[in-house]
């Protein structure tokens, strides 16, 4: 089984309270692929980047609110704006060269797909 770290690069995480409400994640190891589903609502696919970094995939976007007219007063604000990141360690055997990725109704699903891990022995003279 392929190992799968997750980073969660904010100070929240460090002190134990973890807010996933944005970008909560699935995790699916299958037969040829590693399948990453983020709930990212709200979001529009132009909104959204996926870098893959010194073995880390990061993903991360912005959610600018809509203005308003200086009239206009909100009355409850439940709705997030802003930025979010995740990243996450990339285990051995996977090819980040064919990291592909599709946006539906909110869904970001990366696909990640698994090489054979190849070894070598090194002689020592």
């Amino acid at each position: 089984m392929l190992q799968f770290e997750l980073r969660q690069p904010d100070l929240n995480h460090f002190f134990g309270a973890r807010d996933n409400s944005v970008a909560a994640c699935e995790i699916v190891d299958s037969v040829g692929a590693l399948t990453l589903a983020l709930d990212v609502p709200g979001f529009r696919k132009e909104d959204i980047e996926l870098e893959v970094k010194d073995r880390h995939l990061h993903v991360s976007g912005t959610r600018t609110a809509k203005t308003r007219d200086d009239k206009d007063k909100v009355l409850r604000q439940e709705r997030r704006f802003g930025k979010f990141h995740r990243a996450f360690s990339l285990p051995d055997g996977i090819d980040d060269q064919a990291i592909s990725a599709k946006f539906t109704d909110g869904v970001l699903e990366i696909t990640i797909p698994k090489t054979e891990v190849v070894t070598r022995k090194i002689l020592v003279n």
